[in-house]
């Protein structure tokens, strides 16, 4: 339920959940943080993300700073502020990781705060020494490729599983998943670094 405050120009009633007010239409002084309720979705791990999109830019327009230019320095400052919040959310719900991440963090999970690093399970550990090493041997186009192929194939399963996790409300299957997309993540950024390289050299 949306908590009820009170709008800064008018003195109006204020719902949490707007952006503005439904008495005056002055931007709203609360600033929603979460990322779910900012963009009127459930707390479940599958989401839209066409629909997802179309919603970020439609909610940029009504809060781009110029709409706000005659209407004075506190408009002009919520505007920035709710912005911001917007490109937060926005960034946490379209990419798998950081929503698993944020979701589990709400559940209570520290496996992916600074003092929770260095959980990753002994097999994980082992495929990522596995890959690690299938990389450092790959020096071909053809072969670089094919080991991304087979990556790509282990993040689809892995976004499977965590669909499958959260909606059973299995948090420690969610969080073991969670640290394989992480790995998986951390591991195409050094397959693109490392094909780079070989197409400079090239």
């Amino acid at each position: 339920m949306s908590k009820v405050t009170t709008c800064w120009s008018c003195k109006g009633p204020l719902s949490s959940a707007g952006l503005f007010c439904p008495t005056c239409g002055a931007i709203s002084s609360t600033v929603e943080r979460n990322p779910f309720t900012l963009f009127s979705l459930g707390n479940g791990f599958d989401i839209d993300l066409k629909a997802l999109e179309h919603t970020y830019f439609n909610l940029s327009r009504q809060l781009h700073p110029d709409r706000f230019a005659t209407k004075g320095p506190q408009a002009m400052m919520l505007a920035l502020q709710h912005t911001a919040s917007l490109n937060d959310a926005y960034a946490t719900l379209k990419d798998g990781l950081n929503r698993a991440i944020y979701m589990l963090r709400a559940q209570g999970v520290t496996a992916f705060d600074e003092a929770g690093q260095g959980k990753t399970p002994p097999a994980l550990m082992a495929t990522s020494f596995e890959l690690h090493e299938q990389l450092e041997d790959a020096t071909t186009p053809q072969a670089l490729q094919s080991l991304l192929t087979h990556v790509k194939k282990q993040r689809t399963a892995c976004l499977k599983n965590l669909s499958d996790a959260f909606a059973k409300y299995d948090t420690e299957a969610a969080t073991q998943a969670t640290l394989e997309l992480k790995f998986l993540t951390g591991f195409e950024r050094e397959w693109h670094r490392k094909n780079k390289r070989i197409k400079d050299s090239a």
